[in-house]
C-alpha cells in the first residue's frame, strides 16, 4: 500500500467521530428516501390486487323506472373493445331507518363483477342470500342469520322478502372502509349499512319482473390502473358511451367514480408527491452537513497540505483523499440506510393501510433510482468541495501552510454599544457573543443546518395536522390515520436527523477550538463551565435559527404541502407544529452536551502552551 493510501486510512480512524457521523446522516437520508420512494408503487401493488379478471371498467346505471332496454344492452355489449359484460339490478333500500343494497345478479364464479365467497355457499333457491363482508362501515352477518326485508317498492312493484344468509362474499368493487354513499335524491345524503346478493337464477317470487338498473362492462385494453393513461381512456369512452345513449337515459360511471378506487387513487398521488417532495429536504441537510464535514477536515490538515504541496504532489490527487474520506462513508450509510429505509418504512405505513383499505402485504421493489440518484448526489457535492477546498488552501506558500493559522482578532460587536445590556452580561456571555459573531461562515452555515431541521420537522408535524383535519370529513375520516402514520415516520426520522446534525456542529466545535478551551482550563474553568461555554454558542445559534426558521418554514410548507401536494391548508395547523421543532431542536442540543462533556473533560491543559507562531 502506498505512503499516500496509508495516508487517507489513517486521515479516517484519526476522524472516527465526524466519519461515523456522516455514515449516519447519509444512512438516515437514504433510509427516508428509500422508504418513502418504495412506498408509492409498493402501496399500490398491493391494493391492485383486489382487482382482476372479473372487475369492470365501466358501469352504465339506468335513469328511466323501465331500466335498461335489450337494445341499449345490445349497444353496449356490441360496443368497441368490450371484453366481457354482464346485466344486473341494484336497490338501495331503506328498512328501520337505515338503508341496505340489494344486488339482483348472476354470482357464477368467473363472471363479471360476481362477488367471491369467503365461507359458506352461494344462493341456490329463492329463500337464500349472500352478505358483504364486514368493513369497519359495513355491518357484518352470520351464517344462518334471517334478513327481513320488509315491503321492497320498486317503482310500481312491491314485494314482501324475507331470507337466509347462506354464505359470506368480498366484492372487488367494495375494498376500503370510506362509507358507502347510498343512491337518494341529489337533495338527500346517507350511507348504506350493508350489502347483500341475490342470485339472479334463484330470485324470490316477483323479483324476476323487476327492471335491469345496471351493465357492467370490462375492455380489452390494458389494465394499468392508477394512471393518467387509464383514466384518459376511460374517460373517453364514458363520453362516447354517454352520447351514445343518451345523458337523459344513462349514467356512466368510471372506476374514478368507485368509492374504494377513487380514494386510494386520490392518496397515492399525494403519496407520490411526498416521496418526492420530503427526500428533497432531507438530501439538502445531508450535502450540507457533508459538505462542512469535509470543508473542516481539510482546514485541520493544512500541515498536511503543505507537506503534499512542497512534494509536488497535484491538487487533484491531494482532493482524492477527501473524496475517498466522504466516498467510503456515503458509500456505506448510503447501502446501510437503502437497506434498512426500504423494507422498513414501508412496513411501519402498511399497517395502518390495512385498517383502511384491503391490502395484501409489502414487497417493496430494490429498483429506486431516487436512492442511488441521491448518493451520486451527494458525492459528486463533496468532490467539488474537497477540490474546491483543496485548491483555496494551495494558494499560500507551503511555508504558511506549515503552521496553524492564526484566529481571527477580536471585534467590538452592536451589542456593546449598549453598555447598560453589555455591561450586566458576565464575562463567558461576552466571549460567546464576539466568537458567534467573529465566526460569520460558521454562523451562516450552522444556521442553514438548523433551518433545515427545523424545517423538516415543521413540515413532518403540518402533514400530522393536515392528517387529522380529514376527521372532520366522514368520506377521508378513517383514511387520517394512514396518513397520519406516515407523518409520524417523516417526524422520526427528522428528529433523529436533527440530533446527529447538532452532534456533528458541536463535535466540530470543540474540534476547532480545543486550545482555547485548553487556556480557559489553565485559568480555572471547570470541566462542566468548558462544556458550557462551548455549547453556549451553538445553543444561542440554535435559538435564533429556530426563531426565523418558523417563518421561512411556513412559507415552504404552504407552496409545497398545502398548494403543491393540494393536501391540507394553514388554518389546520396547530400550536404544537410551532412549538415542538425548536423545543425538539434545543433538546438535541442538550442531549449532545451530556454527550460530548466527556470529550471536553479529556482535553490536555499543555494544548494552551502549543505555538501557533
Amino acid at each position: 500500500m502506498g505512503a499516500f493510501a496509508k495516508s487517507a486510512i489513517r486521515t479516517i480512524f484519526a476522524n472516527k467521530g465526524r466519519f461515523f457521523a456522516n455514515i449516519l446522516i447519509v444512512m438516515l437520508s437514504l433510509a427516508i428516501t428509500a422508504g418513502l420512494g418504495s412506498l408509492p408503487e409498493t402501496l399500490k401493488d398491493s391494493y391492485l390486487v383486489n382487482y382482476g379478471e372479473t372487475t369492470p371498467d365501466i358501469t352504465v346505471k339506468t335513469k328511466s323506472e323501465d331500466g335498461l332496454t335489450d337494445e341499449m344492452i345490445s349497444t353496449l355489449s356490441s360496443y368497441q373493445g368490450v371484453a366481457s359484460y354482464a346485466t344486473f339490478t341494484e336497490m338501495d333500500l331503506e328498512i328501520s331507518g337505515a338503508y341496505h343494497r340489494v344486488y339482483v345478479m348472476d354470482m357464477e364464479e368467473g363472471k363479471l363483477g360476481a362477488p367471491k365467497l369467503v365461507e359458506g355457499h352461494l344462493p341456490s333457491s329463492r329463500t337464500e342470500c349472500a352478505a358483504e363482508i364486514g368493513h369497519l362501515n359495513i355491518a357484518s352477518h352470520e351464517l344462518g342469520e334471517s334478513i327481513y326485508f320488509g315491503r321492497i317498492r320498486f317503482g310500481f312493484l312491491s314485494f314482501n322478502i324475507e331470507l337466509d344468509v347462506v354464505g359470506t362474499v368480498d366484492s372487488e368493487m367494495y375494498n376500503c372502509s370510506a362509507k358507502e354513499r347510498a343512491m337518494l335524491e341529489d337533495d338527500v345524503e346517507d350511507y348504506i349499512k350493508d350489502i347483500f346478493y341475490i342470485d339472479s337464477k334463484n330470485v324470490p317470487a316477483g323479483l324476476g319482473n323487476i327492471p335491469t338498473t345496471d351493465c357492467y362492462l370490462r375492455f380489452d385494453d390494458p389494465h394499468d390502473y392508477i394512471t393518467d393513461g387509464y383514466a384518459k381512456r376511460m374517460k373517453t369512452i364514458k363520453n362516447e358511451l354517454t352520447s351514445l345513449l343518451g345523458e337523459d337515459n344513462v349514467e356512466v360511471l368510471t372506476m374514478q367514480e368507485n368509492t374504494s378506487y377513487a380514494l386510494h387513487e386520490e392518496y397515492h398521488k399525494k403519496i407520490v408527491g411526498i416521496s418526492y417532495v420530503f427526500p428533497v429536504f432531507f438530501l439538502l441537510l445531508c450535502a450540507l452537513v457533508n459538505s462542512l464535514t469535509i470543508t473542516r477536515l481539510i482546514a485541520d490538515e493544512r500541515a498536511c497540505l503543505g507537506c503534499y504541496h512542497s512534494l509536488g504532489v497535484s491538487p487533484i490527487k491531494m482532493g482524492l483523499k477527501y473524496v475517498s474520506f466522504s466516498a467510503i462513508s456515503t458509500f456505506i450509510g448510503a447501502i446501510a440506510g437503502y437497506f434498512i429505509g426500504l423494507p422498513a418504512v414501508p412496513r411501519l405505513i402498511l399497517p395502518a393501510y390495512e385498517a383502511v383499505f384491503q391490502m395484501h402485504g409489502a414487497n417493496p421493489s430494490f429498483l429506486l433510482p431516487m436512492g442511488i440518484i441521491i448518493a451520486i448526489g451527494v458525492l459528486l457535492l463533496s468532490c467539488i468541495v474537497s477540490i474546491f477546498s483543496v485548491s483555496r488552501y494551495l494558494k499560500e506558500k507551503p511555508a504558511e501552510l506549515f503552521h496553524e493559522k492564526s484566529p481571527k482578532p477580536g471585534k467590538k460587536v452592536l451589542l456593546e454599544r449598549w453598555k447598560w445590556l453589555w455591561g450586566h452580561l458576565p464575562f463567558s456571555w461576552k466571549s460567546s457573543i464576539r466568537n458567534i459573531l467573529r465566526k460569520k461562515k460558521n454562523l451562516i452555515l450552522t444556521s442553514v443546518a438548523v433551518i433545515l431541521s427545523t424545517l423538516l420537522l415543521m413540515a413532518g408535524f403540518a402533514l400530522l395536522d393536515a392528517s387529522s383535519a380529514l376527521k372532520a370529513d366522514d368520506l377521508f375520516a378513517d383514511v387520517a390515520s394512514s396518513m397520519g402514520t406516515i407523518s409520524f415516520v417523516v417526524i422520526m426520522f427528522a428528529i433523529a436527523m436533527a440530533i446527529s446534525v447538532v452532534y456533528l456542529l458541536s463535535n466540530m466545535n470543540i474540534t476547532d477550538r480545543k486550545r482555547e478551551l485548553a487556556t480557559l482550563k489553565v485559568l480555572g474553568y471547570t470541566d462542566t463551565e468548558c462544556s458550557l461555554y462551548c455549547i453556549r454558542e451553538l445553543a444561542t445559534i440554535a435559538i435564533i435559527s429556530c426563531i426565523l426558521a418558523i417563518p421561512v418554514s411556513l412559507l415552504t410548507i404552504d407552496l409545497v404541502l398545502f398548494r403543491f401536494l393540494d393536501f391540507g391548508k394553514l388554518q389546520d395547523l396547530t400550536w404544537p407544529t410551532f412549538v415542538f421543532p425548536p423545543l425538539l431542536l434545543i433538546a438535541s442540543t442538550v442531549i449532545t452536551a451530556l454527550l460530548l462533556h466527556p470529550r471536553i473533560a479529556k482535553i490536555d491543559m499543555n494544548g494552551s502552551l502549543k505555538s501557533i507562531e
